[in-house]
């Protein structure tokens, strides 16, 4: 699997440089824009590109503010040196920048702790049409800054907070788990579950819609860029670069819904999570298979599935299991050809139906013996989700410690000693007693083979085979 440990640079340069119209958004270009004189041009263009010297212009503008005599011009200059004091706060962040920092916190007569506020009082004083929506914009990511916190994308300082805190989370190493703290579940309650996300769980459907939003994010930088926002046009070109990195992630979320393969036996005993490629489920009469699928996404933000092969899941593959012909189990071709045909990586695991037979299980091993296929054993854990455990068997018993399934219960033999663990009745019906086999192995020496009557259902018998050691074998006779 491809990985994804990618780290983007959001803020790829700072020093690239802005022609005189990309210096303030599209809204300062008002009617009477010839009317400014030509100090409050000069303050424009001496804005960018941002840099330390900036916040020289951010002192000058204040100065101009205060002794201005025309109202446009004034809320001008305050505006300017609102908005550029939060794109420089953000620059100094995101660059690590504490002389930056401290600068521009000088400039505002304040600590470098307080400087968030003086900004959001700033904002605060020219959030007024028209430049409303670039101040809330700035306003949403200075508070955050000042908190430590994120904010939701949808402008191109939040879009720039937002794409580079999704950028940290995928080059951390629990990265999915990161992501999921920045996306919202698609298919929470109320909602309607997009089909190709219905097989993951919470945390992988949020950590999707995280990257998904990002690369819109990105989108609207490369927008706003164009339109003439000075901090997104600095970062138009690295939005590109970014874009395509991020278009480039493949993730592997938890697949948690296997509904579509139908009902799996479900067991007490433990066993490792799930880490297969392809869930084969077997039952009484019926064969299907899917592999479980991966993420890729494109540069608009779409999903795609994929997986070492086909179908992938909500999708599967189904087949009939002929009824046996004769009393000694035997490799069903069909099943031996299946098998045979997923490439040597391929991890399989097995998982019997509740309504499977041992002597159908039998031919099933069979078959993956045939097709030289290893298997894993796949099953629901008490808490609904699947849990694996390796599955190896031999044709006879070879010694060590015994586990014979009956249909009244569990025999164990060990160091020549039988203990006989009967069926116990519960709530739901009678239970074979699978904490008083886990109990009994736990002292138990040489390797745990478990065999079982033949007209056993294979459920009790995966059930003991999770509850065994990982050393535990099945056996046929």
């Amino acid at each position: 699997m491809a990985s994804c440990m990618h780290r983007t640079s959001i803020l790829l340069s700072l020093v690239i440089l802005l022609g005189v119209d990309g210096l303030t958004p599209a809204r300062l270009a008002h009617a009477d824009a010839p009317q400014e004189d030509a100090q409050l041009l000069r303050l424009r263009r001496d804005l960018v590109p941002y840099r330390a010297a900036s916040v020289d212009v951010v002192d000058r503008l204040a100065r101009y503010a205060s002794a201005g005599q025309r109202r446009r011009q004034i809320n001008d200059a305050l505006y300017l040196r609102a908005v550029a004091s939060a794109d420089l706060l953000l620059i100094a962040r995101r660059t690590r920048s504490a002389e930056l920092e401290a600068r521009l916190a000088r400039s505002f007569g304040t600590t470098p702790e307080e400087l968030p506020r003086a900004i959001i009082d700033a904002l605060g004083a020219v959030n007024i049409d028209p430049y409303r929506p670039e101040v809330e914009d700035a306003l949403a990511v200075v508070s955050a800054l000042g908190r430590n916190g994120l904010t939701p994308p949808g402008g191109p300082r939040r879009d720039v907070l937002y794409t580079d805190a999704v950028a940290a989370a995928l080059s951390g190493r629990d990265h999915l788990a990161a992501l999921a703290q920045l996306g919202a579940d698609p298919c929470r309650r109320g909602q309607v579950c997009p089909r190709t996300l219905s097989v993951f769980d919470a945390t992988g459907r949020r950590a999707i819609t995280a990257v998904q939003q990002a690369l819109l994010a990105l989108r609207r930088i490369e927008r706003t860029g164009a339109e003439g926002d000075p901090l997104a046009a600095a970062l138009a070109g690295s939005a590109l670069v970014d874009r395509a990195v991020f278009a480039s992630i493949e993730l592997a979320p938890t697949v948690a819904h296997f509904d579509a393969l139908g009902a799996f036996t479900r067991v007490d005993g433990g066993g490792q999570p799930m880490d297969a490629d392809l869930i084969v489920r077997v039952d009484a009469g019926s064969v299907r298979y899917a592999y479980l699928p991966r993420v890729r996404f494109d540069a608009e933000g779409n999903v795609a599935l994929f997986g070492l092969g086909a179908p992938l899941l909500p999708e599967v593959a189904a087949m009939d299991l002929p009824a046996a012909q004769v009393a000694v189990p035997q490799p069903v071709e069909a099943v031996v050809e299946l098998l045979a045909s997923v490439p040597a990586d391929v991890r399989v695991a097995l998982a019997p139906g509740p309504d499977l037979g041992m002597q159908d299980l039998w031919r099933v091993v069979f078959s993956a013996q045939r097709a030289q296929r290893p298997l894993m054993l796949a099953a629901r854990d008490g808490s609904g989700g699947l849990c694996l455990r390796s599955l190896s068997w031999q044709e006879e018993l070879a010694g060590g410690t015994e586990v014979y399934v009956r249909l009244g219960g569990y025999s164990v033999r060990s160091s020549g000693a039988l203990l006989e663990l009967p069926r116990r009745r519960e709530a739901n019906g009678w239970k074979h007693d699978v904490d008083g086999l886990r109990a009994a192995l736990a002292g138990s020496r040489g390797r745990v083979a478990v065999r079982a009557m033949h007209v056993a259902p294979a459920s009790v018998v995966v059930d003991a085979l999770f509850a065994s050691r990982d050393d535990a074998v099945l056996v046929r006779r």
